[in-house]
Order: C-alpha cells, then sequence, then structure tokens
C-alpha cells in the first residue's frame, strides 16, 4: 500500500532534518531568479540536500557497527627475485 510505504519513510527522518532540508530548499528558491547560473543552483541544493540524508543515515548505521568477520591480515613482503646480468 502507497500510503503505508510514505509513512514509513517520513518515519525515518528526524524532523530537524526535514527542516534543515526545507530551509535549504527556501534558500534556493529566494537566489534562483537573481542567479546567472541556475543549473548549478540546482545542483548544489541538491548535493546539499544529498549530505544531509547521508549525515542522517550516517547517524543510524554508527549505532549499529559491526566487527569485521574476518580479521584483517598482516601484509607479506614483497618476493625478492634475483637480478641477472
Amino acid at each position: 500500500d502507497l500510503t503505508t510505504r510514505y509513512a514509513d519513510q517520513a518515519g525515518r527522518i528526524p524532523r530537524e532534518s526535514l527542516v534543515k532540508g526545507l530551509e535549504l530548499v527556501a534558500q534556493c528558491d529566494g537566489q534562483y531568479k537573481g542567479t546567472k547560473e541556475p543549473r548549478l543552483l540546482v545542483e548544489l541544493l541538491l548535493l546539499r540536500l544529498c549530505a544531509l540524508a547521508g549525515r542522517t543515515e550516517g547517524a543510524s548505521l554508527s549505532e549499529e557497527k559491526k566487527s569485521p568477520d574476518v580479521p584483517i591480515a598482516a601484509p607479506r613482503p614483497a618476493r625478492s627475485v634475483p637480478a641477472r646480468p
């Protein structure tokens, strides 16, 4: 059901992040008419929104830090090949 899906997605984002995203959009909207590069302005807005979403997801992921399944082995020394004259 589409309504359930949207409700689930809406519950995942903190209210502060949503407000910050709306502030970024409003700021872009105010600058849009006066800029000589509107496409660049919108692209920068999208980058800022993605960064905001990444910080939101990163906060929830940091709570679920996992240890590596396989221990990381020390690097092996390179084989020395005798030089030929």
